[in-house]
């Protein structure tokens, strides 16, 4: 929270005083710029403190007397807890307000930390400056092609220099978050290494920007294994949890957190969970879940990578429907990374990744379908002894690879309404299928609510009845009865039977007493619209609230305006299989513009199946 009336930044204007706590360790004061569209200080003006797995994977390696370095310093991060902590720090940064602002900051905390303005680099020749990006938190070196907007001209500062300067032979710790350009600062650090040196490192792995300045992922990687340190993914999915990664690891978001280490963090004994590399099915899910992602920037890398990547990866079931959604993407950059890199284009470099062992069900997973097929009821749906097969005539839907994630809320739109209901009941455990569907926690399902209920039977003992059924206590139902009748606008006439009142009485009777007394881990529902504006504002708020718990939500619809809870993902039935399943935007508006006769959606690339007779 701010702590002290406006300051004037001379050249910027009124900042703030901020006490923040960053991942536990004692307050410092930073100070921001209100003004400015700048993430961590709209956050900081918010909050009194900040923890993120980095900084916490960071600051174990600080301690007093210590020398740290940080590169991408912006607000002090991570400089200014490391110097509250006693350590000797060096902080970098492009953005000329950033050091300005760190500088105040490091004043008004009374530490003795040196803030340089300037680009990291190799080497420091030619003009001695860079075209530099302001753009807060996404600051980069210019690139070729790249327009002038926000572009200054920094110092080139090279770190072996700046730390003959300070006179460190050895650096005990080092922060680089520098939007691609780490490759060249890790070579500018070449005395420091080639002295022994071998600090802890915690860096940014950024795809997209890495390759714009002419490296992947597998290079930044390979240089820090050839200097002999073990890499680790620091899972933000997963605070607490270190992932053992290699150099050609397929990197599953555009930008990862990386600890780089010579000795295991466990054998150094830091309480981090340590877990071997992903794998083939933890792997695939991560690369699909960035593929929805409402940052465009991770679908572009989701695109790339599973157009572009291993053959095993390609080849995963599941994959095509996920192309098919980016080929039908709202965004043009992730469109156009579907397409082959042209002459002299880097690549994602994992083209020949080995493929990592299976695992089964990522964790977290609720549902897991590999290869599943469902049939017409009364079809045959054992098996012929033949091994053969139903034939195509009778399958609803056929070879379903998928997952849903607990927390999510997925959309099923389809042009058969057979097949969605069918996948909301195999879903629920309540019809057959082929092949493998793994159900992870409790379902509860909401379709055709007339046999959910008994209409010759009044309202009130239909909520009862209901309740009953999905295993909650009588007694707590009997004594909140009043409660639940006004929360679903069924109180008036709710002694006549629940016959006399329509569809959507039982339909906001149903959702509330599952909302309200079940424990859904899996919410399937296919339920008519509802339209009262003031219960519907409050389903979604209740859902929104069970999934911050755990409790992921699939919901068949026909339009977006349908959805109780805002969709994560969505899926896309089409010609008995499972077309796509990406980004909800992306495949509503390829839906909507195909039925107003603007051009036929981008389909998955694998032969399309007999249609259902």
């Amino acid at each position: 929270m701010s702590n002290a009336a406006d300051a004037v930044l001379p050249g910027y204007g009124p900042v703030e005083f901020v006490s923040v706590a960053v991942a536990g360790s004692p307050p410092v004061d930073f100070c921001v710029d209100p003004s400015a569209a700048d993430p961590v200080a709209g956050w900081f003006l918010d909050h009194d403190w900040i923890d993120e797995p980095v900084q916490r994977a960071f600051l174990q390696f600080v301690g007093p007397g210590m020398r740290v370095v940080d590169l991408g310093c912006h607000l002090g991060t991570f400089s200014l807890p490391a110097a509250r902590l006693g350590a000797e720090v060096l902080a970098v940064d492009a953005a000329p307000e950033h050091v300005a602002l760190l500088g105040r900051a490091a004043e008004r905390n009374g530490f003795d930390l040196r803030v340089v303005h300037g680009a990291v680099a190799d080497d420091a020749g030619g003009s001695g400056f860079a075209r530099f990006v302001v753009r807060s938190v996404h600051g980069h070196l210019h690139t070729p092609g790249e327009g002038d907007e926000g572009v200054v001209e920094v110092p080139v500062v090279v770190i072996d220099d700046l730390l003959d300067e300070l006179g460190w032979e050895s650096v005990d710790a080092m922060k680089l978050d520098i939007e691609g350009a780490e490759v060249a600062a890790l070579q500018g650090m070449r005395r420091l290494f080639a002295g022994g040196s071998r600090p802890a490192i915690v860096i940014e792995c950024n795809a997209t920007m890495l390759r714009l300045q002419g490296v992947t992922t597998v290079d930044l990687r390979q240089m820090l294994a050839d200097l002999g340190y073990q890499l680790f993914l620091i899972d933000h999915l997963r605070p607490g949890t270190l992932v053992e990664i290699e150099p050609d690891t397929v990197q599953t978001e555009s930008a990862s957190d990386l600890l780089a280490v010579v000795v295991r963090p466990d054998d150094l004994g830091l309480r981090w969970t340590i877990e071997p590399g992903l794998s083939r099915e933890a792997t695939v899910a991560r690369l699909l879940n960035a593929a929805a992602s409402p940052a465009a920037g991770y679908r572009r890398h989701s695109a790339d990578v599973l157009a572009h990547g291993p053959a095993w990866l390609r080849n995963d079931p599941a994959v095509a429907p996920a192309l098919a959604a980016l080929g039908n993407d709202v965004a043009a950059e992730v469109r156009a990374a579907l397409a082959r890199p042209g002459p002299g284009a880097v690549g994602p470099g994992y083209a020949h990744v080995s493929e990592p062992p299976s695992g089964g069900p990522p964790p977290g997973t609720l549902a897991f379908a590999e290869g599943a097929s469902l049939h017409l009821p009364g079809s045959g749906l054992e098996q012929p002894p033949t091994g053969e097969g139903p034939v195509a005539a009778e399958l609803v839907l056929a070879d379903l690879s998928f997952h849903v994630a607990a927390g999510e809320s997925v959309a099923i739109l389809s042009e058969d309404p057979l097949a969605s209901n069918l996948l909301l009941r195999a879903l629920s455990g309540t019809f057959p299928h082929l092949g493998s569907l793994r159900i992870g926690g409790r379902p509860v399902l909401l379709v055709d609510i007339g046999q959910a209920f008994e209409p010759g039977l009044s309202v009130a003992e239909n909520v009862v009845l209901l309740g009953a059924h999905l295993g909650c206590h009588t007694g707590e139902l009997e004594a909140k009865l009043g409660e639940l009748l006004d929360r679903a606008g069924a109180r008036e006439g709710h002694q006549a039977p629940l016959s006399d009142h329509g569809a959507e009485v039982a339909a906001r009777i149903a959702l509330t007493v599952v909302l309200e007394c079940a424990s859904p881990q899996l919410l399937l529902v296919d339920l008519p619209r509802i339209e009262d504006p003031t219960f519907a504002a409050w389903v979604r708020d209740r859902i929104a609230q069970l999934r911050s718990g755990g409790m992921a939500v699939v919901q068949s619809v026909r339009d977006p305006s349908e959805l109780l809870s805002p969709a994560t993902r969505a899926m896309w039935l089409r010609d008995a299989r499972l077309w796509a399943f990406g980004h909800a935007e992306s495949i509503f508006e390829a839906d909507r513009r195909e039925r107003l006769g603007l051009g036929p959606a981008v389909g998955p690339e694998r032969p399309t199946p007999h249609s259902r007779r």
